[in-house]
């Protein structure tokens, strides 16, 4: 039986309901159609929640992100200090 594959990003609502998960292979997927930006993020997420791009805040580890944010330059691998 073979396992699910990680989630490399997820997404919550200030509620704390997840929004949006997305394994390596998703996440590239999204990078292809909307971009490699926060806002390609907010582009999946209004497709997919219906939730205005401009009513989007998206936050990281205490940060407002930026439209212009990469997502590459958010991801931090487990080892690092």
């Amino acid at each position: 039986m073979a396992s699910a594959p990680a989630p490399v990003l997820r997404v919550h609502t200030l509620g704390g309901e997840e929004a949006l998960c997305l394994d390596a292979e998703a996440l590239e997927r999204q990078v292809e159609t909307y971009g490699p930006s926060v806002l390609g993020l907010k582009r999946l997420l209004l497709r997919r929640l219906g939730r205005s791009i401009f009513r989007q805040q998206l936050t990281y580890q205490g940060r407002v992100l930026r439209n212009s944010d990469a997502l590459a330059d958010l991801a931090q691998p487990a080892d690092r200090h």
